[in-house]
C-alpha cells in the first residue's frame, strides 16, 4: 500500500523575505512506517533550505527583531477627504460615506452640511 509523506516549512532569506518549501514524498507503507517516511522528507526539505542559505522559521517561534515604534499625533493623521471630495459627491448615498469621517474638522462639516442641502433641494425640488 502506497502513502505520502508531505513535509511544509516556512524559511527566511537574507533580505527578511518569507519562502515556503514543501515536499511530498511517495512510500510503501509495507516497507516504511509512516513516521520514518515524514522524517526522511523533513531532512530532505532541510537539507534543500541549508543550500540556499536560508534562515529556518519555526512555528511559534519567530526570530527577536528589534521594531522602532512609531509615534502618531492626531494632527499627523491623514484620511484623504477634503472639502472638494464632499462638495463632488454626486449623491446622498455617496455624501453618507464621509458621515464619521468629519466629525472633527470644522472645514469638513461645513462642506458635508453644504452638500447636503444641495442634494435634499435638488430631490425636493
Amino acid at each position: 500500500m502506497k502513502g505520502i509523506a508531505k513535509h511544509s516549512a516556512e524559511y527566511m532569506d537574507a533580505t527578511g523575505l518569507k519562502r515556503w518549501h514543501t515536499l511530498e514524498l511517495e512510500f510503501d507503507q509495507n516497507s516504511k512506517h509512516p513516521l520514518d517516511a515524514l522524517a526522511e522528507v523533513e531532512t530532505l526539505v532541510q537539507q534543500a533550505v541549508a543550500k540556499s542559505g536560508y534562515h529556518v522559521t519555526l512555528y511559534g517561534s519567530i526570530p527577536p527583531v528589534q521594531t522602532p515604534a512609531i509615534q502618531i499625533k492626531p494632527e499627523d493623521r491623514e484620511i484623504g477627504v477634503t472639502p472638494e471630495s464632499i462638495l463632488s459627491s454626486p449623491d446622498l448615498k455617496v455624501l453618507e460615506t464621509y458621515r464619521w469621517l468629519i466629525k472633527s474638522d470644522k472645514e469638513l462639516e461645513r462642506a458635508y452640511i453644504l452638500r447636503y442641502d444641495q442634494l435634499t433641494n435638488n430631490v425636493a425640488g
